[in-house]
């Protein structure tokens, strides 16, 4: 039984999922299975992802031809693990021991009887801007994390309720299983870094989709905030829309400018002394 499953959803672009897969395989902790849903990927490249060095026994790739949500919740389904993790296609740990620091996170605290979840920081870049996100909570209604960052009991080891991803709601189906994970079963927060994603995906950038989905649910505050949001993006340039919104939400640090992922661990290293600070605080 291994201590973490970490699921992966890789759809059609095959250098991702191989690049999340060196980032996984890298890790100097090594208790974990690692499950990969893939879809839209053609019948070579699916064989060239099974033949690669990538693919070690603690590997399993399941096909199926269905959307992001639908392929977490198999992914969930078909877990093993104490803990599940989620590092979808084009995430990476932000170091080779990001796993050894939440296993320690998590022994810490462990109980059998009363597991929790455990919330870390993450690095996200958009257009070489680095920025910081710390997880934050300042009401059941209003957490904060980074799913790369956010690792929850697994139902099918501590056989608890399990908690499937909104299939029907793409914009925050994200944010609504971590805010239901949280509520069932408490939370362990942390400022340490330990994921770097890409910012731009359905789920950070402005959509009429979203504003759809708040009109409906009769959410009259966030659809304020998500109609100046989508006015702001469309007025101005994707970086500086990002640059704005950090410059606006303290729990967003922006760090500089990189090359690429591997240069955010020598960028991050330069705000050690304040990630100390939060965690004294």
């Amino acid at each position: 039984m291994p201590f973490f499953s970490i699921v992966t959803i890789g759809c059609a672009n095959v250098n991702e999922i191989l690049a999340t897969l060196d980032s996984v395989n890298s890790q100097e902790f090594s208790d974990f299975e690692h499950i990969v849903v893939i879809s839209r990927v053609s019948l070579l490249e699916k064989e060239a992802i099974r033949c690669s060095k990538r693919f070690e026994k603690r590997v399993h790739i399941f096909d199926e031809d269905t959307g992001i949500y639908s392929a977490m919740n198999i992914g969930t389904m078909r877990s093993n693990g104490r803990y599940l993790l989620f590092m979808n296609s084009g995430d990476f740990f932000s170091s080779k021991n990001s796993l050894s620091l939440i296993h320690q996170q998590v022994i810490n605290w462990h109980s059998h009887a009363c597991p929790k979840c455990y919330a870390f920081a993450g690095y996200q870049i958009y257009d070489k801007d680095c920025y910081l996100r710390i997880p934050t909570v300042s009401s059941a209604h209003r957490i904060s994390i980074p799913h790369q960052s956010f690792i929850a009991p697994n139902p099918n080891y501590f056989k608890t309720n399990p908690i499937y991803f909104n299939e029907n709601n793409p914009i925050s189906a994200d944010s609504q299983w971590i805010k239901a994970n949280v509520l069932q079963y408490g939370c362990i927060y942390s400022c340490v870094p330990v994921s770097i994603m890409t910012l731009g995906g359905i789920s950070n950038r402005p959509s009429l989709m979203y504003l759809r989905i708040q009109f409906v649910s009769g959410n009259v505050k966030k659809l304020v905030l998500g109609a100046l949001k989508l006015a702001l993006g469309s007025l101005i340039p994707r970086r500086l829309y990002y640059l704005f919104l950090a410059f606006l939400n303290p729990s967003n640090l922006y760090l500089g400018r990189v090359d690429s992922p591997c240069c955010v661990i020598s960028v991050g290293s330069s705000v050690s002394r304040f990630r100390h600070i939060l965690l004294k605080s």
